[in-house]
């Protein structure tokens, strides 16, 4: 729509009275920078696809890139372009979207689940660390949302919020471990609570 200036929704706008008199020369990222609407408040979800400089302009000005793996691959978009936007520094997080745009066989029961969001992305790109997928889901996302050093880590003075799964390999493994848990997980803290108590 931004880009070329064409397409259902640039159709279906004009038909419904918008002026599209601002679309057909930049990209979406382009068209927000210039009416002031990219900074640290903003969260790029998706993000499907970047003209050249969006990722250096998106770097410049803060904002947090947020990718939702099994919604990328239900809609066949090209490979996400995780590299350029890491290159410039993005704060890259990932996300779950909705059940809407997963993949389900019959009978298959499906749910929003970021260690499935994960395990998306690492088979998509093998290249990427474990301990990088899981700073997507934890550090990058609190950073996201302005909670940095009170979500997302254990550190002093951070929210008391964690979760525990199941592992009895070598601490060297677990990154590794959490990003390719294949079990519920067994016990849930929330402000220093158990919301899930560990077995006893």
């Amino acid at each position: 729509m931004f880009v070329e200036g064409r397409g259902p929704m640039f159709d279906w706008l004009k038909r419904n009275g918008r002026d599209m008199s601002d679309c057909g020369s930049s990209s979406p990222v382009q068209h927000l920078e210039r009416f002031g609407c990219l900074g640290a408040h903003l969260l790029a979800i998706h993000l499907n696809y970047l003209a050249p400089g969006d990722a250096t302009l998106l770097a410049r000005r803060g904002v947090h890139a947020v990718h939702c793996p099994r919604s990328h691959a239900y809609f066949r978009h090209e490979a996400f372009p995780h590299e350029e936007l890491m290159r410039e520094s993005v704060n890259l997080c990932l996300g779950t979207d909705s059940l809407a745009t997963v993949f389900k066989c019959r009978k298959e029961r499906v749910e929003l689940n970021l260690f499935t969001e994960m395990q998306t992305l690492a088979a998509d790109v093998p290249g990427l660390w474990p301990n990088t997928l899981l700073r997507m889901v934890t550090v990058n996302a609190a950073t996201a949302l302005g909670l940095q050093g009170r979500a997302g880590e254990l550190s002093p003075g951070a929210w008391a919020d964690l979760i525990t799964i199941p592992f009895t390999g070598p601490a060297r493994q677990v990154h590794e471990a959490v990003l390719h848990n294949p079990a519920p997980v067994t016990a849930s803290m929330i402000g220093g609570r158990w919301a899930i108590p560990p077995a006893r």
